[in-house]
């Protein structure tokens, strides 16, 4: 019943809310111990696809009279990005753990036009917050694997300051980029001695605003997929490991942590 509920939840999610993004798990499926909690620090690098629809309105003649006709079309982009983030997660009650996020990250944003491709980034480090809960759903025990269900929320903000078109000299700008991200992922791992593998699939959607902050004028967009995740959590010492992920599908991301356990 426990599962059925939480695919509900997420299914209802899914449906309500626009905004669906995958990012890192970077915590196996395994149990916390009530009151007990995990401190992780990763670098993060990953590139993924977001689209952007872009909007004009078309001259329409019928017999003399004149009337006007919105045209939409969705343009493929795709985004670079580099982050070290800080996520803390903690179990004060049961079965269900909560988390936040915060860091800093720079993005590179490539967007095509008709024959050359446009480049914009920025000097400065953007930010990065989130939150979400993790739920182990089943325990890791001799014969079978944990279970968990993990759902997050983040927004990040860019400020692109640099535009370059088809490789020529780069020109000021003033645009911010933002991205808000939510994920809904099912994961299963596995102890073995030091190493506790663990993998899943995640669904996911980018919703994208790009503004320009001296016009004011603006384009969104919305971007779904799913992928699948790899990784592993190495012990060092008694409370501290080194986890490793990987993302693929989608969403193409690598990200390096170091685990403390409290």
């Amino acid at each position: 019943m426990k599962i059925i509920r939480l695919l509900f939840i997420s299914f209802f999610l899914c449906n309500t809310c626009s905004l669906i993004y995958g990012s890192e798990i970077i915590f196996p499926a395994s149990q916390i111990e009530k009151g007990k909690g995990s401190i992780n620090l990763f670098y993060s690098n990953s590139e993924e696809k977001m689209n952007f629809r872009i909007s004009n309105r078309d001259e329409i003649k019928v017999n003399g009279n004149s009337y006007f006709s919105d045209v939409n079309n969705d343009l493929e982009s795709k985004g670079k990005s580099n982050s070290l983030a800080l996520k803390l997660i903690v179990n004060p009650q049961d079965s269900l753990y909560y988390w936040v996020k915060i860091g800093v990250g720079s993005y590179d944003l490539d967007i095509p036009s008709v024959t050359v491709k446009n480049n914009l980034t920025g000097r400065d480090l953007g930010w990065i917050a989130g939150f979400g809960i993790h739920s182990n759903l089943f325990p890791d025990t001799i014969v079978t694997s944990a279970l968990a269900f993990d759902f997050g929320v983040n927004y990040s903000s860019y400020k692109l300051d640099s535009f370059s078109a088809g490789g020529a000299n780069p020109v000021l700008i003033s645009d911010t980029l933002s991205l808000t991200e939510i994920q809904i992922a099912i994961l299963m791992s596995k102890k073995y001695k030091k190493f506790e593998p663990y993998g899943g699939l995640k669904v996911f959607r980018i919703y994208s605003t790009l503004q320009d902050n001296t016009t004011l004028g603006k384009t969104t967009g919305v971007k779904d997929n799913v992928g699948l995740f790899l990784g592993t959590r190495i012990k060092v010492y008694s409370k501290e490991s080194l986890v490793l992920e990987g993302s693929f599908i989608g969403q193409t991301a690598l990200n390096i942590g170091w685990n403390l356990e409290f």
